[in-house]
């Protein structure tokens, strides 16, 4: 459920080759269960999303509810480019509108040029386990709700304070189940998570 203003070009879009290296992690994730849609999770929807920094402003990420989706194709994923937070916009374009946690991806891009990923996904278990282990997480408030600009403000504020750091996972409290990693690259990115999964 999208919760920003959207402006949306519906268009066909060339991706550069780099789609192929985040749709293999997407993949992934999804074999990992913290990825896709079942219907005994989160009333069908689909869950979890990835992206990748192009440029300053611009980043791909998968297009809004196609987790049901095994292997996606190109046109499953659609094209920020450009966005402004405090009016809680972004500008898209592809064949399918951009998932409805793409505000925060572009938050987290804000924050660092050197930021090239953002994974984004749900496990109940990783989520209850990080606030019982509180020391090797951060936390988002549990008042910032997914896609609006509370919970984008939540990693400005992480920032300001000095602790977001990438190969920290952050957890979501306003977000049932839900997590994010972020890195300078989708390798470390994703294998921070799968090495937290590991743990637990």
């Amino acid at each position: 459920l999208i919760q920003y203003q959207l402006k949306f070009d519906k268009v066909a879009i060339q991706l550069p080759a780099q789609w192929q290296k985040l749709n293999a992690w997407r993949r992934t994730l999804a074999d990992y269960q913290v990825l896709g849609q079942a219907p005994e999770r989160y009333l069908g929807l689909g869950f979890g999303n990835v992206s990748y920094r192009l440029s300053d402003k611009q980043f791909m990420i998968t297009a809004s509810q196609t987790g049901h989706i095994a292997n996606l194709q190109q046109k499953h994923y659609c094209l920020i480019t450009n966005w402004n937070i405090e009016q809680n916009t972004l500008w898209a374009k592809g064949l399918f509108p951009p998932s409805s946690e793409a505000l925060t991806h572009a938050q987290i891009y804000q924050l660092d040029s050197r930021i090239k990923a953002v994974f984004h996904g749900h496990s109940a278990k990783l989520w209850h386990y990080a606030q019982q282990n509180p020391k090797n997480f951060l936390f988002t408030s549990p008042s910032a709700e997914y896609g609006t600009v509370a919970m984008a403000k939540e990693f400005a504020r992480l920032n300001q304070e000095k602790q977001l750091k990438q190969g920290k996972i952050v957890i979501l409290l306003g977000h049932e189940d839900g997590f994010i990693s972020f890195a300078n690259d989708l390798d470390p990115a994703g294998q921070t998570i799968i090495n937290q999964l590991k743990t637990i």
